[in-house]
């Protein structure tokens, strides 16, 4: 029996959690549900949730209890939960319809046909393959789930379970389907994708699988790479950084403290040196960008902990940092350490770093002014404007450039040289090269 219903996804956290949604989607469409991109056509609202800190949470519930007024506009309309946070919470989710939990399409399906009164003895038609949600340029892979770590602030391995690697001829196989549905760029993610293969007595590891998918195609694709733990970064994975065109001079090496207290405190499994050690690796490699989040206010942070992490990005002259507050996490064995914080020290601090930050991007902006650059384009934001992105730049995360190709055509999901000709922090402006 067909749906017939129209959907409108709200997708909220992190690339791991759009990537389970987009495998889901296909059941959906199977059954009669059609992706809308006007709320207000559609009869169903999905919400894919995330619970990796309590204001993530927080916007969860938010986004689900604004759209009551919509749902009472009509007796057809419904809300449907799914993602992290009924894992985490382990009940339903108040002000929807139906919870899923987690991101399983027959548990879904089940879920849609009892909201709206009808049979469930539906033959389930596990369909193959994602539904895109990202623009047609990139697309993300992601390749493990769960996570190994036992960083003290965090419950992730608590509703995601241990690390679990996808097997690589699956990774291969969707990489492939990808890049034959024209995606011009592959963003591996996983919670540690450096960790990849770890779980298998290391049979395949990061580097393996980074090598495979740089020989998938002749056309010209990128390869980049997302949450790189930097206690699980291999030697062997910096290696192959120019040996190939597609593997991109870019990674995300998530620090969150460079204090040696403050790490083992958190407990990241690793200390200042061997950070040092593995920046000074990076830097060596021509062009490379790299991209790091950090935490401020953890418990018994001083305001020296604080110097020495800003004095290692100035060092190691680190180009996108993101940074974010401590807050307590109910399960997570921060919670009850001494010395908690208040949340305004960890403000001000975090405001510090990102100010800091901000100057130094518009510096290096501004340095690309008059550079010709090859960038992808994502997609039009508006009436002959395209939001475009060069390789030292990642999607949804990083500065973007905004492109007026005047009278020249732009279709999207192509290469194209730039010249830069204006820039601010958070973007840089170009024109088509002649």
């Amino acid at each position: 029996m067909s749906l017939n219903k129209r959907l409108y996804v709200i997708c909220l956290g992190c690339p791991k959690n759009r990537v389970d949604l987009e495998k889901a989607l296909p059941s959906l469409k199977s059954v009669g549900v059609d992706l809308t991109a006007d709320v207000n056509e559609a009869d169903i609202v999905l919400v894919n949730t995330c619970a990796f800190i309590p204001e993530a949470r927080l916007e969860s519930e938010n986004v689900i209890r604004s759209l009551q007024k919509w749902r009472m506009s009509s007796s057809d309309r419904r809300i449907l939960a799914m993602g992290c946070w009924p894992l985490y919470q382990k009940e339903d989710m108040k002000y929807a319809d139906g919870t899923v939990w987690g991101h399983k399409a027959d548990d879904m399906l089940h879920i849609l046909y009892r909201i709206y009164g009808l049979d469930k003895t539906f033959i389930y038609n596990n369909v193959a393959g994602r539904l895109l949600t990202t623009p047609k340029s990139y697309a993300y892979l992601s390749i493990a789930e769960g996570c190994d770590g036992n960083c003290t602030y965090c419950s992730i391995p608590s509703f995601r379970g241990p690390y679990r690697s996808v097997p690589i001829k699956m990774l291969s196989r969707e990489a492939r389907g990808l890049l034959k549905s024209d995606i011009r760029e592959i963003v591996l993610v996983a919670q540690d994708v450096a960790y990849y293969g770890s779980d298998g007595g290391n049979r395949e590891n990061i580097t393996s699988l980074v090598k495979l998918l740089c020989q998938l195609d002749t056309r010209p694709y990128w390869v980049r790479l997302m949450y790189c733990h930097p206690a699980h970064i291999p030697d062997s994975l910096l290696d192959l950084f120019g040996e190939t065109e597609h593997l991109l001079p870019y990674m995300d090496v998530p620090i969150q403290h460079a204090s040696n207290s403050i790490l083992r405190a958190m407990g990241r499994n690793i200390d200042l040196r061997r950070m040092e050690r593995i920046f000074e690796r990076l830097n060596k490699i021509e062009n490379m960008t790299i991209r790091t989040t950090v935490m401020t206010g953890f418990p018994g942070e001083t305001e020296r902990d604080v110097e020495i992490l800003i004095s290692f990005l100035e060092e190691f002259g680190v180009h996108h940092v993101g940074a974010f507050e401590y807050c307590q996490e109910p399960k997570a064995p921060s919670c009850r350490m001494r010395n908690q914080l208040p949340w305004e020290v960890a403000h001000e601090r975090a405001e510090r770093i990102r100010g800091w930050a901000e100057k130094r991007a518009l510096d290096r902006h501004r340095g690309r002014v008059g550079n010709y650059e090859e960038v992808l384009i994502d997609e039009e934001i508006k009436d002959g404007i395209w939001e475009c992105r060069s390789m030292a730049e990642a999607p949804e995360v990083d500065p973007f450039i905004l492109v007026d190709p005047g009278e020249e055509k732009i279709l999207g999901n192509e290469f194209m040289r730039l010249r830069i000709i204006s820039a601010e922090a958070g973007y840089l402006r170009g024109v088509p090269a002649p």
